[in-house]
């Protein structure tokens, strides 16, 4: 009695953890999520759970955060997120730095007036 007992506890426990790891569905619109300076894998697994992203939160949830590898990679910022996004997925959303945006050097020599400014004063 207590192998089937055994046996039964491990069979949920696989379905629970696969329940959990799966991608929630993507009936949603996209949702805005903020990841708050300084806010630790936890409390970013907590909040994609609050939010509908992912389907488990507390113990499961942070063992399937780290399982990532990237949990100490993690950037605050704004995020746009899909509910059904795998949390692979989103992770690496959340860890991956932005584009750079090109800019050019400009340089402005003294002493040369720009069109809108003023004439120069002249002194007698």
């Amino acid at each position: 009695m207590a192998f089937v007992v055994l046996v039964g506890a491990i069979v949920w426990a696989g379905n629970y953890y696969a329940g959990c790891k799966a991608a929630p569905d993507a009936s949603k619109e996209t949702v805005n999520f903020t990841v708050p300076d300084g806010a630790s894998a936890g409390d970013v697994v907590d909040a994609l759970e609050s939010e509908g992203l992912i389907n488990c939160s507390g113990f499961v949830g942070n063992l399937l955060m780290r399982g990532t590898g990237k949990t100490d990679q993690i950037r605050a910022g704004d995020y746009q997120l899909n509910p059904g996004m795998t949390l692979d997925e989103i992770v690496t959303v959340l860890t991956t730095a932005p584009k750079k945006i090109p800019t050019t050097s400009v340089l402005i020599r003294p002493g040369i007036a720009s069109p809108r400014s003023p004439p120069p004063c002249r002194t007698r």
